[in-house]
């Protein structure tokens, strides 16, 4: 399983547990059908790209506004030994 983000150099741990990840993909799915089905004008630009918000932060698994929350909904990853692969 992927453990971060890997880019430019730069390291993002993942914060966002699969149920989160799931939830958030068929949301920002159902969002983004809205926006096209039913919305129009600017609610319907609004829901679409909160709902492309959503869909990113379900694929990538990292979702910027838990940092200054301090909130991680994904469990710890453990090595066989028994200790802490995040940290």
């Amino acid at each position: 399983m992927n453990e971060g983000i890997h880019c430019c150099g730069l390291s993002i741990k993942q914060n966002v547990g699969g149920a989160d990840r799931a939830l958030r993909i068929i949301t920002g799915s159902a969002l983004i059908v809205a926006a096209i089905i039913y919305l129009q004008g600017i609610p319907g630009v609004i829901a679409g790209c909160f709902g492309m918000g959503l869909i990113l932060t379900g694929i990538f698994g990292f979702c910027m506004l838990y940092i200054p929350l301090r909130i991680s909904t994904k469990k710890p990853d453990f090595r066989q030994d028994g200790q802490d692969k995040t940290g």
